[in-house]
């Protein structure tokens, strides 16, 4: 997750907005794991 600029420091006003953002990356995260495993399967 330390990938994410925008998680590393708090600048969004609203925390929705932050809790929205940690989860777009949470999906990015997962994708590209599931991405890694069917190239290698």
């Amino acid at each position: 997750m330390a990938r994410f600029r925008r998680l590393a420091r708090d600048y969004e006003r609203l925390p929705e907005t932050l809790a929205g953002l940690g989860l777009v990356a949470l999906v990015v995260l997962l994708l590209r794991r599931v991405g890694q495993l069917t190239v290698n399967a």
